[in-house]
C-alpha cells in the first residue's frame, strides 16, 4: 500500500512539472509574438544603461568644471594628484564646449611642490589623451571666477524700481552680512 501511495505521489509531481515547464514555454513563445505595448518611460533600464537624468547632470558638471578651470590644495596629496582632483580634471575634459587650450588654474601657493604639482596635472592629462600643446597650466586663480557684484547689486535696485520682481537672493543686495 505505501508502495503504491509513494508511486502516486512521484507521478503526480512528474505530471505538475510537466505541465508547468510546458505552460512556460507557451507563454515565452506567446510574449515573443506580441508588440511592445508599454508606454514610454514604463520599462526599466538595466544597471549598465545610462540615464537620461545621469546623462545631463554629468554635462552640467563637466560644464562647470571646464568654467571653474581651477585645482585647490585639496585636489592634490602633497604633490601628486588625488581622486578628487583626478574627477575635477575628467569633468574638465569631458565638457563638449571645451577650447583649445585646455586651461588649468593651480590655486596653491609656488612652493617647491608646485613643480611636482603641475607635473602631476600634465601627466594625468596626458593619460587620457590632452597633449601638451592643448594644455595651459597656470598658477593662481582663474580671473573669470571672481567679480565685482556691483553690477548684479545694481540691476537688482533697477528692476526694483521699475516693479520687476528681483531674480537674485534680497542678501545680495545688502552689504555686508545679515548673521548676527
Amino acid at each position: 500500500m505505501r508502495h503504491m501511495i509513494r508511486n502516486l505521489i512521484v507521478l503526480s509531481a512528474a505530471a505538475l512539472l510537466t505541465a508547468s515547464s510546458a505552460g512556460c514555454k507557451h507563454d515565452q513563445a506567446a510574449k515573443a509574438d506580441t508588440p511592445d505595448n508599454r508606454i514610454y518611460g514604463e520599462k526599466f533600464l538595466g544597471p549598465d544603461e545610462a540615464r537620461d537624468v545621469f546623462r545631463a547632470s554629468n554635462a552640467q558638471l563637466a560644464s562647470g568644471a571646464r568654467a571653474d578651470a581651477m585645482l585647490h590644495a585639496c585636489h592634490f596629496d602633497k604633490g601628486v594628484l588625488n581622486t578628487a582632483g583626478e574627477q575635477k580634471l575628467d569633468f574638465m575634459i569631458d565638457d563638449d564646449d571645451s577650447n583649445t587650450p585646455m586651461t588649468v588654474y593651480l590655486d596653491v601657493p609656488q612652493d617647491d611642490q608646485f613643480a611636482s604639482r603641475s607635473e602631476s596635472v600634465a601627466k594625468y592629462c596626458k593619460e587620457r589623451a590632452v597633449s601638451g600643446e592643448q594644455l595651459k597650466i597656470v598658477q593662481g586663480l582663474n580671473p573669470a571666477s571672481y567679480h565685482s557684484a556691483t553690477a548684479g547689486v545694481t540691476a537688482l535696485k533697477t528692476d526694483a524700481a521699475a516693479g520687476v520682481a528681483p531674480t537674485a537672493s534680497p542678501v545680495a543686495e545688502t552689504a555686508g552680512s545679515t548673521m548676527k
